[in-house]
């Protein structure tokens, strides 16, 4: 039975939360696996080494809205909160478009200052050990993400601001709120993908390197919003759009295991080469 055949999404199907949360070990030993000779033949082929880092970038950024707390997001920018606002039914897409831009000005500034913190430790005399490095990080937490490997989980557990909703100009509040996200720790941190995004800006010792990584990921964590945006102008839609995210994490927890054993073979291939 698909996901999409549930006749209401708030009734539990045990069949199908047993088969999105309990993968065989065999299965997620399989998905890493394939993930690791995909990777390595990646380095074989000499892929440009900006892609992968791209990649993860894009990817962290639209895990990090996979739940029902990035869903939220929707439901304070789209047009369920919009229908009946003095501002317009369509003033939605301004503070969309102001969110996404607080979202990349959040990741350009996070970004810069990991990359200026690798400079001011000077870790570019150790460029060459950088491969390995982020080789061996993206594996541990590959093995995190599939279920296999428990490894330290740094975040705030805490969520943007409620009260700035009440007080603030909606287009304000757009704007602060995707600065927040953008920048990534100020939050929950739904994916480990996330921690090698920041290894790799910190560890190239490059503000502006860091600024372009961390605005792609600002930008991809964006995304979502308009696309859902448009699928959840009613309430019943909105709601089981959030019933599906929470009940999808962890085929998106996989996929992020999968892309991180990539990465890993990749680097690993770069550092041997």
């Amino acid at each position: 039975m698909r996901v999409d055949q549930l006749s209401n999404p708030h009734e539990e199907n045990k069949e199908v939360q047993f088969i999105l949360k309990s993968p065989s070990i065999g299965f997620r030993l399989g998905w890493l696996l394939t993930g690791l000779i995909i990777g390595y033949i990646g380095s074989a082929l000499r892929l440009p080494a900006i892609a992968p880092v791209v990649f993860i970038a894009v990817l962290a950024g639209i895990s990090s809205n996979w739940s029902s707390c990035g869903c939220s997001m929707v439901g304070t920018i789209a047009p369920v909160v919009y229908r009946d606002s003095p501002l317009g039914r369509r003033s939605w897409i301004v503070a969309a478009l102001i969110y996404t831009l607080g979202s990349i000005a959040g990741g350009v500034v996070v970004g810069a200052l990991l990359g200026l913190l690798g400079s001011l430790l000077s870790l570019d005399l150790y460029t060459e050990y950088f491969p390995l490095l982020i080789s061996m990080t993206a594996l541990g937490y590959s093995l995190h993400e599939f279920r296999i490997l428990s490894l330290p989980y740094p975040q705030m557990r805490r969520q943007v601001p409620d009260p700035w909703r009440r007080r603030l100009h909606p287009y304000v509040v757009a704007a602060l709120f995707g600065f927040l996200l953008g920048i990534g720790f100020t939050t929950f941190i739904p994916t480990a993908t996330y921690y090698i995004v920041v290894l790799t800006a910190t560890l190239y010792g490059s503000p502006l390197y860091g600024a372009v990584i961390f605005s792609i990921y600002g930008f991809a964590r964006a995304s979502l919003l308009w696309p859902f945006a448009q699928y959840a102008k009613g309430r019943s839609n909105f709601e089981r759009m959030t019933y599906y995210m929470d009940l999808t994490k962890p085929i998106m927890s996989q996929i992020n295991g999968f892309a991180l054993a990539m990465l890993s073979a990749y680097q690993l291939g770069v550092y041997l080469a």
